[in-house]
């Protein structure tokens, strides 16, 4: 943090009330709030809906903002802060945002490495529903590294069964979106082309 910096925590959910822009604190800082992020992030990742605005001033380079379409506002959890409360993602969306933005985040080791943590705070049958809409294709990439990355198999077949019974048939997609495809190398149960290697980092 530089020096004489306000955390953003102290003031995001006061900005975006003014801003009238709904949010909630994604990936890596919402793993941190969770407890499971063993690093503390460079960056404070925000995400909120389109149309993009400028809304904070050059001087704060601190927050990452992220947009999508809608927010999941059932996915969302409210956390207090040392100056009222801040919206969050659960521990589902954390992982799904932190699949889908990959890149942004160190790749998908650093990102399984969250995962790993994360995965003792899922609960697919609460937790699925209200999010499935918004990454139901990222979702089957969690659901391969819940299985084969950090084992965790009962996981990995309430995600399944969900995502079979909600989400019908799915183009195969490649496990990284920051690497060439490899169809040659398929995962079929969870319709993944398989093009990077993934290893967690030791905790």
């Amino acid at each position: 943090m530089l020096r004489g910096s306000v955390p953003a925590t102290y003031y995001i959910d006061q900005l975006m009330s003014y801003l009238q822009k709904p949010y909630y604190v994604c990936m890596l800082s919402a793993a941190e709030l969770l407890g499971t992020a063993h690093q503390r992030p460079q960056q404070f990742s925000v995400m909120t809906t389109f149309p993009k605005r400028r809304v904070v001033s050059t001087r704060n380079v601190t927050i990452d903002w992220y947009y999508r379409d809608g927010l999941p506002e059932e996915a969302l959890i409210t956390k207090n802060t040392e100056t009222g409360t801040i919206r969050i993602s659960n521990p589902l969306l954390t992982a799904a945002d932190l699949v889908q933005y990959q890149q942004h985040e160190g790749g998908l080791s650093r990102v399984a490495t969250i995962l790993e943590e994360l995965s003792e705070q899922i609960d697919i049958n609460k937790q699925f529903a209200p999010l499935a809409t918004y990454v139901k294709k990222v979702v089957w990439q969690r659901g391969y590294i819940l299985e084969n990355v950090v084992e965790e198999k009962n996981l990995a077949d309430d995600l399944y069964e969900q995502l079979r019974a909600s989400l019908g048939y799915l183009k195969y997609q490649p496990l990284s979106t920051s690497t060439e495809d490899n169809p040659s190398n398929r995962d079929i149960r969870w319709k993944i082309n398989i093009n990077v290697e993934i290893e967690t980092d030791d905790i």
